[in-house]
């Protein structure tokens, strides 16, 4: 963290943040921040914002992947939370090639999904749990960094 002044202000820059993530295509760059507003809502633990952010992942896919049909059609947040893993895998497959700067946080809670565990994928560090929301809101761990 280093401190510097700016006019007459006061500025803190935090220079342990990472290089903002990007991609080499467009396409990518709307998969995974769709998925993040699916993540960001289970996260909020609001379904009606999960059911629009998969409608919306599924126009940028252009095609009907079940789990996202399923969480766009989900009626209750278990529902949606319980496609997360197999989400997050298909996503991680579909943009993980695309990154050429940054990286996504492939974050684990082993209590997730009745102590089977789940994974997510972040943009950042921070531990934010899709899988309980602000039940559990910090459980779990970075299991690896997609570059």
């Amino acid at each position: 963290i280093s401190l510097g002044l700016v006019g007459s202000e006061m500025c803190i820059r935090d220079s342990s943040k990472t290089a903002e993530l990007e991609f080499n295509n467009e396409t990518s760059e709307q998969l995974f921040n769709s998925y993040l507003k699916v993540k960001d809502a289970l996260v909020a633990s609001n379904l009606k914002e999960a059911n629009s952010g998969a409608k919306e992942l599924k126009e940028v896919l252009g095609e009907d992947l079940k789990t996202v049909t399923i969480i766009q059609e989900a009626k209750t947040l278990e529902e949606a939370r319980s496609q997360m893993p197999r989400l997050s895998d298909e996503i991680e497959e579909l943009v993980s090639s695309s990154i050429t700067s940054g990286a996504i946080y492939k974050q684990y809670c082993p209590m997730a999904l009745n102590n089977t565990g789940g994974y997510w994928l972040s943009s950042e560090e921070k531990i934010l749990n899709p899988y309980f929301g602000d039940k559990m809101l910090k459980c779990g761990k970075i299991d690896s960094k997609i570059q």
